[in-house]
């Protein structure tokens, strides 16, 4: 195992000097692209199923601050 960690203390430095800067200069542009052309939810409906737990309950929290009318499927009725 020794020497696989020499290797990764070698390699992650250097790497992350240029992961880190272009993960900023996308982020960045992604923000301008969504400040541009927010797509406006209000009065549509969004169908999200899954909705009681993990990646559906956090995109139907996402789409409840933008004021869509949502309709949530679950297999567990008490966790919706």
């Amino acid at each position: 195992m020794a020497p696989f960690n020499t290797i990764l203390i070698w390699v992650v430095p250097p790497a992350s000097l240029v992961a880190w800067p272009t993960l900023c200069f996308i982020n960045a542009c992604e923000w301008v692209y969504n400040s541009i052309y927010s797509e406006n939810m209000e009065d549509k409906v969004v169908i999200i199923t899954g909705a009681s737990s993990g990646i559906g309950e956090q995109i139907a929290y996402e789409y409840a601050k933008r004021r869509a009318n949502l309709l949530l499927i679950a297999r567990r009725e008490k966790r919706l």
